[in-house]
């Protein structure tokens, strides 16, 4: 709640959408050339994905993005976007992307509608991920635009090196480096000898009902399904919350994928098929 407030504030307080610093907003230096030296490429362990981003903070971003692939959503079936020199798009000066400090991610599934999308399992799983990346002093190196005001700002995609008003302090380069050497992060975002200091938590599962998951009803656990669906690469149409042929073609896509043939792979939904979108079918 505390960071909601701090954010709306922010928002009052907001410059009019001008670049009149080169200076981005959680306080790093803008980069207007890609090919500067400050900036490098990586690959996201695990995944086809690559970003560009400065250099003192890949280690991190890796890391997290690796996290997030694993434990709360796949990253290869949609866009990854990082380094763009631009304004932030909600006012207030240079965009933190332009400082190569900032990414967005699976923005087919987390709309840029500040609407919150992520089940709540997801969004619990991405507070403990995000906890795991604190200074000594107990600040949380990212800031994530999950946690601004659903209807307003909320914006799941995004996660930065946070702003002073989402994570009590600035976060500067000392900072970045003092978390990338105690979680023993290595240059590609893995993890050397001595990390880390806490496993990675299990993936989270959301419940539906089997009986509610069926071809021409319209609910919300058809809706969780959908998203799922979308998340690991299977298209059901639209979002709405209606199973109808093209959420049905999806299921069968997804049974298919899992080795099951004929009318195994029929496209209404089982335990397994569930379990394999990190659903809970009861």
């Amino acid at each position: 709640m505390t960071v909601l407030l701090r954010h709306a504030a922010h928002l009052r307080t907001a410059a009019i959408h001008t670049r009149t610093s080169s200076v981005s907003l959680n306080g790093w230096p803008g980069i207007p050339d890609e090919t500067d030296a400050r900036m490098t490429r990586g690959t996201v362990p695990g995944t086809h994905k690559h970003v560009l981003l400065r250099k003192e903070v890949m280690p991190l971003f890796l890391n997290l993005l690796s996290r997030i692939n694993k434990e709360v959503l796949p990253l290869n079936p949609g866009p990854l976007d990082s380094w763009e020199y631009r304004d932030a798009r909600l006012g207030g000066g240079l965009s933190n992307h332009a400082s190569g400090t900032a990414i967005d991610f699976r923005y087919d599934v987390l709309e840029a509608d500040h609407q919150i999308h992520m089940t709540q399992a997801q969004r619990r799983q991405m507070e403990r991920i995000l906890d795991s990346y604190k200074t000594a002093d107990g600040h949380r190196v990212f800031g994530w635009g999950g946690e601004w005001t659903p209807g307003r700002a909320c914006d799941e995609m995004h996660v930065e090196i946070g702003q002073d008003w989402q994570v009590g302090r600035p976060i500067g380069v000392a900072d970045v480096r003092q978390v990338t050497a105690s979680m023993h992060l290595r240059a590609d975002g893995t993890v050397g000898p001595g990390g880390p200091v806490s496993p990675p938590g299990p993936h989270p599962t959301t419940r539906v009902h089997l009986a509610l998951l069926r071809p021409g009803l319209t609910n919300a656990e058809v809706k969780v399904m959908q998203r799922a669906l979308l998340a690991h690469g299977f298209n059901p149409g639209p979002l709405d919350g209606a199973f109808g042929p093209r959420t049905r073609a999806a299921v069968a896509a997804l049974q298919r994928s899992l080795g099951f043939t004929g009318y195994d792979a029929d496209g209404v939904p089982g335990r397994k098929s569930m379990a394999a979108l990190g659903l809970t079918a009861v």
